[in-house]
């Protein structure tokens, strides 16, 4: 009989645990494929990679490895979209190279502005671009008005040519990830860009450099593609661990400007 009762209790505890009701799961933003979501994130695609090198269409791999990174740390409820920014993306040439960055100015300030006039303030973006692509959205924030330029909350610069070194007055705002190889003592290959001050607050600003990538980094004046080791701009923001430390750091942009 006593066996009995407390075969009894048991059973009656397991079934008052499995009825229960779960821990509640953590929110997240659902994708969606309308033209108006909460979030869109917008990646611009480096030199020479085509509209299929990265998981995200016309993202490029680092950009789309840096994406989605960041996207799976976002708690809070809502929609997303990814927008990949279909420009040609030239080789690095001295006829081309210019005028491809130029083609990338004229799409993404029109693709921001069109959405602002589209979607009005309930929409924010997240704005991502390695290499060229860095230089493109540096060279088009400075273009945009201020009211699109305000719904902009983060912007994420992966080995960008135009990088604002400390050697340079003012150094690059915000908040710059050095990977924890030394100190980022140049600017980038092309020279520093235009700054970001006065048209970003600097919680917006996130800066990914490693020394060693001489593209973002120039500290010796290589010439392209001699003299430094190109694995440190072409491989290394596409391995695992770093696309880990930069998607952190532009979901922290994200939660820095209130979109937890």
């Amino acid at each position: 009989m006593r066996t009995c009762q407390v075969l009894v209790v048991a059973l009656v505890a397991a079934v008052a645990v499995s009825m229960a009701p779960s821990p509640p799961a953590f929110a997240g933003l659902t994708k969606a494929s309308k033209a108006c979501t909460s979030l869109i994130v917008v990646g611009v695609r480096g030199s020479g990679e085509t509209a299929n090198s990265g998981s995200i269409p016309y993202f490029g791999k680092p950009a789309s490895l840096a994406a989605k990174n960041m996207v799976s740390r976002i708690k809070r409820s809502g929609t997303y979209r990814y927008a990949g920014l279909p420009y040609d993306a030239k080789r690095v040439n001295p006829f081309t190279y210019n005028n491809s960055v130029a083609d990338g100015v004229k799409l993404l300030t029109g693709v921001l502005r069109s959405i602002k006039k589209n979607c009005g303030t309930g929409t924010r973006f997240a704005i991502i671009g390695y290499s060229q692509g860095a230089q493109v959205i540096r060279e088009s924030v400075a273009k945009l008005e201020h009211a699109v330029r305000a719904q902009i909350i983060t912007v994420g610069l992966i080995g960008d040519p135009r990088r604002r070194g400390y050697n340079k007055s003012p150094a690059e705002i915000g908040y710059n990830e050095d990977f924890d190889r030394g100190m980022l003592k140049g600017s980038g290959k092309l020279g520093a860009g235009k700054t970001f001050d006065g048209l970003l607050n600097a919680s917006k600003v996130a800066s990914f450099c490693v020394k060693g990538d001489y593209v973002c980094n120039d500290t010796i004046g290589t010439t392209w593609g001699q003299g430094w080791n190109a694995i440190w701009h072409t491989d290394f923001y596409n391995w695992t661990s770093s696309a880990k430390t930069i998607g952190l750091g532009l979901y922290t942009r994200l939660v820095n400007n209130g979109f937890r």
